[in-house]
């Protein structure tokens, strides 16, 4: 399991950061993980200066996944290399990313399911003082589901 996952605070704990249908399994040494929806809005007009209403544009979903260097070189990368006609985590084909958290306060473990993850690239930089060395794995994705919510 990954109960060393770093990013803890005093409202959630990490349970597990998994790749549900990719075939790695389990991510043990990310630091950190984010995704936004985004939506474009406008203002629609017709007669007069005021807008008559919104109209609404597509979703889109994007985020990163921060991972150790150790987990990306040692175990991560080498199982990319493995994949048919993969050369970068760019190449993957699309899958689904499962993370749970624990609320303390609660029980009830909440999962968010991300759908259609592709990587859009892999960054990796280190300064002066730092202390932890990672590599960022922005991503889109086709859509989010939540489980456990309420």
């Amino acid at each position: 399991m990954a109960d060393n996952v770093k990013v803890n605070n005093t409202m959630y704990a990490w349970a597990s950061v998994e790749s549900t249908d990719m075939g790695y399994g389990v991510m043990e040494g990310v630091q950190e993980i984010g995704w936004e929806l985004k939506r474009d809005s406008k203002p629609r007009y017709g007669r007069g200066s005021e807008p008559r209403g919104m109209a609404l544009g597509n979703k889109e979903y994007s985020g990163q996944i921060v991972m150790d260097l150790d987990e990306y070189y040692d175990q991560f990368l080498p199982w990319v290399l493995k994949q048919p006609d993969v050369k970068d985590p760019t190449d993957l084909e699309p899958f689904s990313l499962e993370v749970s958290k624990k609320r303390h306060s609660k029980d009830t473990l909440n999962t968010t399911r991300l759908t259609g993850v592709r990587f859009t690239g892999d960054q990796t930089s280190i300064s002066q003082g730092a202390t932890d060395w990672n590599v960022t794995l922005p991503f889109v994705a086709t859509g989010k589901e939540e489980k456990g919510v309420g």
